[in-house]
C-alpha cells in the first residue's frame, strides 16, 4: 500500500514539536475536547513541564498547526496540523484478525453475485467498522468490453436488454415496443447486434453505433432504431442509475461534532445531495493510482460542503474496470486505523474479483 503524500515541510518541526503535535492530535481524536498543556504533561511520557509544553504549543499555533477555540486554554489541530500528521507522523494501524475475517467473508461470499450486491454488503461492513459515512461508487465501465447482448421477451411487446460486459458485469434495461414481436425476430436481431458490437468497448459503441447498424436501421420491429435512439443510456459508463452507495448516517451522527444542530443539518444535507458525493468520488478516482490511499482534509476538498470533513479513499478494481471506496467523517478521526481499513477493503475486493 502507498499513501498519497502532499505535505512538503517535513523537517521544519523539531522533535519536541512533532511529539507535542502528535499528542494533541491523539488526545483530541479520543476525547473531542481541546487539549491543554497540563494534560499532555501528565498523560504523556515526554517528560516536559506544563510550562515547556505551553511554549511549544504557542510556537505550533503561531505556525498554523494548532488553534484554540473560543477562550479555552486547550488546543485543537488545524487542517495543516492534520496534514502534517498524516504525511509525516502517522503510523498505520493493523486491522484485527476478526476485522479482516469479516471483510473477507463478505467479499468472498459474494464472488458469484452481481457487482452492486457485492458493493452494498462491503459498504455496510465499512460503515459498521469505521462508525463513519461509508461511500462506494459503482465503476465507470466505458473501458469494459461487451461480451454479448441478449434480448429477453417479457411480454408480446416488451423486452429486456441484457448487456454482458467483461469481468462478469451485467447491465439491464427494459423497453416497450410499438409492435408485437416473436422469438425468431428476437433471435435474428440478437445475432445481428452481437456480430456488429461484441468485443467493442461501450465508448466505442456509443461513438460508432449508427454506422455499424445502419443496414438494419429500418427493420420493422423498431428494436435497432431503439438502440440508436437510446444509445447514450444503453451504453453509458454506469451500470445503474444509483451511481454511489452510501451507508452509516446513524453511525456518523453519534459523533460529538453533530450534537450541534447546524452540524447535524450539514451532514444530512451532504448525504441527501448524492451529486456532491459523486463529484467527490470522481475527483478522487481521477487523481488516484492503483494501490494508493488518498486523504483529503477540510479545505483540501474541492467541494465546499466538505470543508468540515476528511475523506479517506482508495480505488478498487473489478476486472478491468474500477471504482472508489472510502469513508467521510469529521476531521477528528482515527486516521491510522481508517487508512488500514479502507486499504484492506479495496484490495480485498480487487483480489477476489480480478
Amino acid at each position: 500500500m502507498k499513501r498519497v503524500l502532499t505535505y512538503d515541510e517535513e523537517g521544519n518541526l523539531s522533535d519536541r514539536e512533532k511529539q507535542v503535535l502528535q499528542q494533541i492530535i491523539h488526545s483530541y481524536v479520543l476525547s473531542a475536547r481541546p487539549v491543554g498543556s497540563r494534560y499532555i504533561s501528565k498523560h504523556s511520557d515526554l517528560g516536559l513541564s506544563p510550562a515547556s509544553i505551553r511554549n511549544i504549543m504557542a510556537e505550533l499555533e503561531e505556525r498554523g498547526f494548532i488553534d484554540h477555540p473560543h477562550t479555552s486554554s486547550g488546543r485543537i489541530p488545524t487542517d495543516k496540523g492534520y496534514r502534517y500528521y498524516v504525511d509525516t507522523l502517522m503510523q498505520i494501524d493493523r486491522l484485527t484478525g476478526k476485522e479482516k475475517a469479516i471483510i473477507r467473508k463478505v467479499v468472498k461470499k459474494n464472488t458469484e453475485a452481481k457487482l452492486a450486491e457485492i458493493l452494498k454488503d462491503s459498504n455496510k461492513i465499512l460503515s459498521y467498522i469505521s462508525h463513519l459515512l461509508a461511500v462506494i461508487s459503482l465503476p465507470r465501465i466505458q473501458t469494459g468490453k461487451l461480451n454479448r447482448i441478449d434480448l429477453i421477451p417479457l411480454s408480446s411487446n416488451r423486452i429486456m436488454i441484457i448487456l454482458a460486459i467483461e469481468s462478469g458485469l451485467v447491465k439491464t434495461m427494459q423497453f416497450e415496443l410499438n409492435c408485437v414481436i416473436n422469438q425468431r425476430q428476437l433471435n435474428d436481431i440478437t445475432s445481428f447486434l452481437n456480430s456488429r458490437l461484441a468485443g467493442l468497448t461501450l465508448k466505442e459503441i456509443r461513438e460508432t453505433l449508427i454506422e455499424r447498424v445502419k443496414t438494419a436501421a429500418n427493420e420493422k420491429t423498431g428494436i435497432i432504431r431503439l438502440f440508436i435512439d437510446r444509445a447514450q443510456n444503453l451504453f453509458s459508463d454506469t451500470l445503474d442509475r444509483n451511481q454511489v452507495i452510501i451507508n452509516g448516517v446513524k453511525s456518523i451522527i453519534d459523533q460529538p461534532e453533530f450534537e450541534k444542530a447546524e452540524n447535524l443539518r450539514s451532514i444530512i444535507e451532504l448525504v441527501e445531495d448524492e451529486q456532491v458525493i459523486i463529484h467527490v468520488l470522481e475527483s478522487q478516482q481521477q487523481q488516484q493510482e492503483s494501490n494508493t490511499v488518498s486523504i483529503t482534509i477540510g479545505v483540501e476538498n474541492e467541494e465546499y460542503r466538505m470543508k468540515d470533513y476528511s475523506f479517506i479513499s482508495t480505488r478498487y478494481n473489478f476486472g478491468n474496470v474500477s471504482g472508489t471506496v472510502g469513508v467521510i467523517g469529521p476531521k477528528r478521526m482515527n486516521y491510522s486505523k481508517l487508512v488500514a481499513l479502507v486499504d484492506y477493503l479495496g484490495s480485498t475486493i480487487s483480489k477476489f474479483h480480478q
